[in-house]
């Protein structure tokens, strides 16, 4: 008989966003943008639990860990329409 193991676990992780862009006008009525943002969330360590293969309820020790940032750059091209 095989080993196994299960892993699942839902969580809402709270952080938070810093960043910044620029904007300018190249052409009348054209802009252009980029912008960055880092995003930085709570670092998680999923709990493995044994299902078969081993005693019932054996907790296995973390084999990885989930790093949640985000970088983000976006580029952007606006048309300004005159009222």
């Amino acid at each position: 008989m095989g080993s196994s193991v299960v892993w699942s676990e839902s969580e809402t992780l709270a952080g938070g966003t810093v960043g910044g862009g620029l904007e300018t006008l190249f052409a009348p009525n054209w802009t252009a943008r980029v912008e960055y943002l880092y995003a930085k969330f709570k670092d998680t360590t999923p709990p493995v639990t044994a299902s078969t293969g081993f005693a019932p309820g054996t907790v296995i020790p973390p084999l990885f860990t989930f790093n949640h940032s985000l970088n983000l750059v976006r580029f952007a091209v606006n048309y300004k329409f005159n009222p």
